[in-house]
C-alpha cells in the first residue's frame, strides 16, 4: 500500500464522523478506517458517520482516548505517523491497552492494527492505588513488599549492584494486599487478551512480568492470574501439563550467554581454562538486553547448576536453557 502524509486536508467525501456516547464526533480518513476495520468496512459506501455510540466494552461506552489511540495505530500504518498526540497515552497502561485492544478486536481490526496497538509496551506501566496513594510501576521491573514494623514498604529492587529503592509511603496490610490483588487482576485480564488474540510481543512481555512477579507483588496469586480463561485461551482443550507450563511461564529464562538475537548476557571473565561442560559455576556478566529493571550493559553474577536446570542471575533464582558459549 502506497502511504502520503495525512498533514493534507483530505476532502469532504472520504471523511468518516467517529460518533461516540459523549463529546463531539471524531472525523478520520475514511479510507484508513475501512482499510484497518471489518465494521466500518460494511458500512455503505457513501455513509458519512460511523456510530460507535452504543458499542459497549465491559458494560461501558468505548471512550474517546481509547478511539484516539486505535486511530493513532492505524494512522501508524498508513501514513507512518500519530493521527492525534496523546498524553497520558492509554497503549501504555495495562488498563489502557486492554480497553485498545478490545476495541480493536470489537470493531475488526487486523493483525497489522492489533500489532500497531503494541508500539509503546516498552513504557508499560501498571496504575496502582496503595492506600490513599495512586502509584505508576514500570511493567519492566520487579518490585516487591518489605515487612517493616507492621508497615510493608513497595521496593524496586533490579539485577546487579544497585541498591533498593522505596516506592511511596507504607501502608499496613490490607491495602499492601490490596495493591497485589489489583496487580493480578490487571494482569490476569490483558494475559487473557494477549492469548485470545494471539499477540506474541505483549505475551513475552507479560511473561516476563509474571516471572519478576513471582517472588514478589504476584506470590501466593498463581490462580489469580493463571484462571480457566487464560487457561483456555493459552491452552484451549489440552490441560494435561497446566501445571507444568505455569511452572514454565512463571521460571523459564531462555538465556544464552553469547549469541542469538536474544542472548540475555555475556559472560566476561571466563577463560580458556573454564571448563564450558561444568555441571556448576559461577562468573560475572553483561547483560545483552534489559531485564527486570536493569538496562542493557548492566554488569552482573550469574551462578549455575545445570544438574537441576536453575540458575541465579543478579540474585534472582531462574530455570533456564543456559548456554555459556
Amino acid at each position: 500500500m502506497s502511504r502520503r502524509a495525512h498533514s493534507e486536508a483530505f476532502p469532504e467525501d472520504q471523511t468518516l464522523h467517529i460518533k461516540l456516547a459523549e463529546g463531539d464526533a471524531v472525523e478520520a480518513d475514511a479510507y484508513v478506517l475501512r482499510l484497518f476495520s471489518s465494521v466500518a468496512r460494511s458500512l455503505p459506501h457513501d455513509a458519512r458517520d460511523w456510530d460507535l455510540s452504543n458499542l459497549l466494552l465491559d458494560a461501558q461506552p468505548v471512550t474517546r482516548p481509547t478511539v484516539i489511540a486505535w486511530l493513532n495505530a492505524v494512522y501508524r500504518r498508513a501514513y507512518e505517523s500519530d493521527f492525534e498526540q496523546q498524553d497520558p497515552n492509554p497503549a501504555c497502561s495495562f488498563q489502557g491497552l486492554f480497553q485498545l485492544l478490545q476495541f480493536a478486536d470489537a470493531v475488526g481490526s487486523p493483525t497489522s492494527a492489533l500489532l500497531s496497538c503494541l508500539a509503546h509496551i516498552g513504557q508499560l506501566q501498571l496504575q496502582v492505588q496503595l492506600g490513599e496513594q495512586q502509584l505508576q510501576l514500570d511493567a519492566g521491573c520487579c518490585y516487591g513488599f518489605m515487612d517493616i514494623e507492621q508497615e510493608f514498604q513497595l521496593r524496586l529492587s533490579m539485577p546487579g549492584d544497585v541498591d533498593d529503592q522505596d516506592i511511596g509511603e507504607p501502608a499496613g496490610e490490607a491495602a499492601m494486599q490490596e495493591c497485589c490483588r489489583q496487580v493480578a487482576k490487571q494482569t490476569e485480564q490483558l494475559l487473557w487478551l494477549a492469548y485470545r488474540l494471539q499477540l506474541a510481543p505483549l505475551i513475552d512481555k507479560l511473561h516476563e512480568f509474571v516471572r519478576s512477579g513471582s517472588d514478589g507483588l504476584l506470590t501466593g496469586l498463581r490462580d489469580a492470574v493463571f484462571t480457566e480463561r487464560v487457561l483456555d485461551a493459552a491452552l484451549g482443550s489440552n490441560r494435561l501439563g497446566r501445571d507444568a507450563w505455569i511452572a514454565h511461564v512463571v521460571h523459564h529464562v531462555h538465556a544464552p550467554a553469547a549469541g542469538g538475537p536474544r542472548a540475555l548476557f555475556k559472560a566476561v571473565d571466563l577463560t580458556d581454562e573454564d571448563d564450558p561442560e561444568a555441571r556448576s559455576g559461577a562468573f560475572r556478566a553483561v547483560l545483552q538486553r534489559d531485564f527486570l529493571g536493569a538496562p542493557a550493559g548492566t554488569e552482573v553474577e550469574v551462578a549455575y547448576d545445570l544438574s537441576t536446570g536453575w540458575f541465579n542471575i543478579g540474585g534472582y533464582d531462574f530455570e533456564a536453557t543456559l548456554h555459556l558459549r
